[in-house]
């Protein structure tokens, strides 16, 4: 399956260059996620979207750089994934997926937001989540942009939700006990606060 060629949106962190041939050597190598990509492309997306790009998105990361010029930094790969999915959604039929509110700016500080009755349950209080989300955002302050981006295309990427989680697990109290569904609101409680400072609930 061939997709049809876009113009690489303003401000992209990758060129012309670079997405036409790798989406080229993907229409070669890996057809079968070109195919699998255009059929999960719906609105709203779901789950097989979501695996099938990043399933890309780690190709792209770790092999594709063998064969062809790949974006540099996870920033531009993530770019790359974006301009391969508004074609996708082309190919597919579907108008393009809205991107919501504005970007986080350098040094804009998150919005302090109560944590929900749930992450409350889990032992994760108000000043735990608070004192973990303000040290890593402060550390990691270019993580925290990828994935406000990430949520304002809603186009989640695991690598770094796991980076996110690499960071702040060392500090999570002893007494409690890390576990799926703390993982699980951590990135939530993460998720609303991007959002709000983004301008779209």
């Amino acid at each position: 399956m061939s997709l049809p060629v876009l113009p690489v949106s303003s401000g992209a962190q990758v060129t012309q260059e670079v997405v036409d041939a790798l989406v080229r050597h993907l229409e070669e190598k890996q057809p079968a996620w070109i195919s699998a990509l255009v059929a999960s492309e719906k609105f709203p997306r779901d789950y097989a979207f979501y695996d099938t790009s990043n399933q890309i998105f780690a190709y792209v990361r770790d092999e594709a750089g063998k064969h062809v010029a790949v974006p540099e930094n996870s920033v531009g790969q993530f770019d790359f994934l974006y301009e391969l999915s508004r074609r996708a959604r082309v190919a597919a039929g579907v108008g393009e997926a809205p991107v919501l509110g504005k970007p986080l700016r350098p040094g804009q500080e998150l919005p302090n937001l109560p944590v929900d009755e749930a992450t409350l349950r889990l032992g994760v209080t108000q000043s735990i989540f608070d004192s973990m989300i303000g040290r890593v955002y402060k550390t990691e302050p270019q993580l925290f942009h990828e994935l406000a981006e990430h949520s304002r295309r809603n186009m989640p990427i695991w690598a770094a939700e796991s980076r996110f989680r690499a960071h702040w697990e060392p500090l999570l109290p002893p007494e409690l006990t890390l576990n799926a569904l703390i993982k699980s609101r951590m990135m939530m409680e993460c998720r609303k606060r991007l959002r709000a400072a983004c301008g779209y609930a």
